[in-house]
């Protein structure tokens, strides 16, 4: 099944080989995280390890499969693919992620009354890895079932039964129907163990009451393996018929799966007290057991025991309202719903902000704007911004390759000689793969890695309302940030910039249009190069300067009339899917069999290109780059207004916010007979 995932949706592949271009910083610098057991940050990545080319092995804990995957589930996931992502693609290292999965628990049983437990797993295990699908998460290498591992658990058991770390609790014990076998807390600590590092307040002996289970010998002691009830699905055992626990089955499954040592754990926040202090305390008390056994030598660069894990890593929970997302406090959103178009709260701003986007690559973005450790609140406020950001930067990709083509198409190798500006963005995107992996390699720093994405689309987009030189060696660099941008984000594992990221420059097709298709990129005899140059000089002057809106609806009575054929290879306004106005466009000529004929000038009130007439030059300047175009300004952030002039110097607060009021009076006129998705995306930026 996980096989069938990764072929059908490319996955595993982009975990393996990097969209943008070769890997260029493998081992340039150690990948850390932090640990949370020392709360230090430690190397995943070293280039000083003799091993370093040795895959690393990591573990999550996975779903309970009883019903569908919720967004504070997908927070976690998001973040560990991410963390994923940067040690394969961005730092060169080997990853072999193994996921448990638990197929038999009491939820499941109760939730599948009178049907079969099993069953019920596997559709909700598929259900699981689909939501994640959508979401862009790439299955597991290994899935680690509870029941297929049942052997395993049985004989991690007897091991602990035998070195004094669990025992029996019978009916005559009181136990009535929690009997079974028991791990002991006391018996772990009289042989050297340690219970509840990884949270010592909550582990405490004096957080528990002990009155709940008068039969256990410590409050702390926690079932290892369940009594059956009468007609509930079981598996036999030196101690009668049953079912494992909820924490053996993680430690048996890995040492069964990865042997004595694992680079890194991870689960949940929820996860780490109690299950984590549970399972670490029974591997550790397995791993002593065995080693005074002399059945679990140490290899060359294992973890003295007891440090088995190398790194423990938690995400933090996703929030509404000040609390954890849960199925228990019914205040959790499904992936699906999500997906669908439900939102956090009343659902209308969030549903039209994502409209015609990738779900998925909005909540990934969501969860990347925030550290991965810190709890995060889900509101519509934070999805809205998140769905303007990503439009933004895939608006600009889509002006970006129509733009470098139609440069290169005016102006051929004839002008390779580099100008300032196109320095300015061949550095841009030169240094973009760096700073990410950098920022990534750094407790997996996703705000600052975003910010450096942010930052280099910034650069593009004040070269392309700049109104500079547009000559070849512009066209090549722009087409670099492109590869760039796309490339950092496809590796990322943003769907939408998948396309983008294949895109080889200016010579070649943009995504979406076929070879026999029209490709607005080829002026060709379509249209002579001095027109096209005419109206890209006047129309990006008036837009970048503020002029008149008479020399805009001049262009754009030229276009009109030289007829559709020719549109798309110049309208460059902002809002406008290129390619598919490109598909749409030729689809057109087909069905009307006139290549030769120039239709008539569209009539009042008809298209998009006809209304865009009526609308002032600026206005159609979205405004989230209102000021990328002006010289006066320098730095800008992320929602496009400045933070200083162009020679440095800091603007202040009230600055700032005059320039936030003159955003806003801007909006209220670009948005007029704008779509509900574009303008819930543009508000969001106005906003913030």
């Amino acid at each position: 099944m996980l096989a069938a995932h990764a072929a059908a949706l490319g996955l595993r592949r982009a975990l393996t080989r990097p969209s943008s271009g070769c890997l260029g910083h493998r081992f340039a610098s150690a990948m850390v995280v932090q640990d949370s057991l020392s709360g230090q940050k430690v190397p995943l990545v070293d280039p000083a390890r003799a091993d370093s080319l040795s895959p690393l092995v990591w573990y999550s804990c996975g779903p309970t499969v009883y019903d569908a995957a919720h967004l504070g589930h997908a927070r976690t996931y998001v973040s560990l693919d991410v963390l994923r992502r940067a040690a394969v693609v961005f730092h060169g290292t080997p990853v072999r992620f193994l996921m448990g999965v638990t197929d038999v628990d009491d939820k499941i049983i109760s939730r599948a009354g009178t049907g079969s437990p099993v069953a019920l797993a596997r559709e909700q295990e598929a259900s699981f890895f689909q939501s994640m699908a959508t979401l862009g998460v790439a299955p597991p290498d290994a899935l680690l079932r509870v029941t297929e591992h049942i052997d395993d658990i049985v004989g991690c058991i007897s091991e602990l039964e035998a070195a004094g770390t669990a025992y029996r609790v019978g009916e005559d014990d009181g136990a009535g129907e929690e009997t079974g076998v028991y791990f002991s807390v006391g018996g772990f600590e009289a042989s050297g163990g340690s219970y509840g590092r990884l949270r010592p307040a909550a582990a405490g002996s004096d957080a528990w009451d002990r009155e709940r289970s008068p039969w256990k010998r410590d409050a702390r002691d926690f079932a290892l393996w369940k009594a059956a009830k009468p007609g509930e699905l079981s598996w036999a055992s030196p101690w009668g018929a049953g079912r494992p626990g909820w924490h053996i089955e993680c430690s048996a499954m890995t040492l069964a799966a990865a042997g004595h040592r694992l680079d890194l754990h991870a689960g949940g926040s929820d996860l780490c007290f109690p299950h984590h202090v549970n399972e670490m305390a029974q591997s550790e008390a397995i791993l002593a057991a065995r080693r005074a056994a002399g059945s679990a030598g140490s290899a060359p660069g294992d973890a003295p025991a007891p440090e088995w894990v190398r790194a423990w890593f938690h995400p933090g929970p996703l929030t509404v309202d000040g609390q954890k997302m849960s199925k228990s406090l019914k205040n959790f959103t499904s992936v699906d719903a999500f997906v669908g178009g439900c939102a956090p709260g009343a659902g209308t701003r969030v549903s039209a902000a994502v409209a015609g986007r990738p779900a998925g690559d909005v909540f990934r973005l969501f969860c990347l704007r925030h550290p991965y450790r810190s709890a995060v609140s889900l509101t519509d406020d934070a999805v809205v911004a998140a769905a303007a950001e990503l439009g933004r930067w895939t608006r600009f990709l889509d002006q970006a390759m129509l733009a470098s083509a139609e440069a290169w198409g005016r102006a051929g190798s004839s002008s390779l000689r580099p100008v300032e500006d196109a320095d300015v963005l061949a550095g841009a995107a030169a240094e973009l793969r760096a700073a990410v992996a950098a920022a990534l390699g750094d407790d997996l720093d996703t705000p600052r890695a975003m910010a450096h994405v942010a930052r280099c689309v910034d650069t593009g987009l004040r070269s392309l309302h700049g109104g500079g030189a547009a000559g070849a060696a512009w066209a090549l660099s722009l087409a670099a940030v492109v590869r760039a941008v796309a490339g950092t984000l496809a590796d990322l594992g943003f769907a939408s910039a998948r396309p983008a990221a294949a895109w080889q420059g200016p010579l070649s097709p943009r995504p979406g249009v076929a070879s026999d298709e029209v490709d607005p990129s080829s002026i060709g005899s379509a249209l002579p190069d001095l027109v096209v140059g005419f109206r890209r000089a006047v129309r990006d002057a008036a837009m970048s300067q503020g002029g008149s809106a008479a020399v805009l609806r001049v262009c754009d009575a030229m276009r009109d009339d030289l007829g559709p054929r020719t549109a798309p290879s110049v309208d460059l306004r902002d809002g406008v899917d290129v390619t598919e106005r490109a598909r749409e466009f030729a689809d057109q000529l087909a069905a009307a069999g006139q290549h030769d004929t120039e239709p008539g000038p569209p009539q009042a009130g008809g298209d998009e290109a006809h209304r865009a007439k009526q609308i002032p030059a600026q206005s159609l300047v979205h405004p989230s780059e209102l000021f990328l175009g002006d010289e006066k300004y320098g730095r800008c952030d992320h929602t496009g207004i400045p933070l200083e002039l162009a020679d440095g110097t800091e603007l202040s607060r009230s600055q700032r916010n005059k320039l936030k009021s003159l955003r806003k009076k801007h909006f209220t006129k670009w948005a007029r007979g704008r779509s509900e998705p574009e303008v819930a995306e543009a508000a969001a930026f106005v906003r913030n």
